[in-house]
């Protein structure tokens, strides 16, 4: 294994880690702390180049980066008209959009 691959390797563990405890701090309350960690874990990310998986994403607030978490941290909607899932975030009231 080469330098690179390691530290790719190694990046995508600490991405894991910080969002797990995010998902782990929303759990206990603590939301502020949450969003910390993941303006920590996009920081690794950019830094370092690695991709964020479509399911990590999606649960991320691109406005507050707060973590979103259906009936604790957002609010979901489905709108069978346009075929979508809509997520509104509790603490900036940005929406996101999930087609279907």
């Amino acid at each position: 294994m080469n330098r690179k691959e390691l530290i790719k390797q190694v990046g995508n563990e600490r991405i894991r880690i910080l969002f797990n405890a995010a998902e782990a701090r929303i759990e206990i309350g603590d939301t502020t702390l949450a969003k910390s960690y993941i303006k920590r874990l996009k920081k690794i990310s950019a830094h370092y180049k690695i991709k964020l998986g479509k399911e990590m994403k999606s649960r991320i607030c691109k406005k507050c980066n707060a973590l979103l978490i259906p009936g604790k941290t957002c609010s979901v909607r489905i709108v069978s008209a346009h075929r979508y899932v809509s997520y509104e975030c509790n603490a900036c009231k940005s929406q996101s959009h999930i087609f279907y």
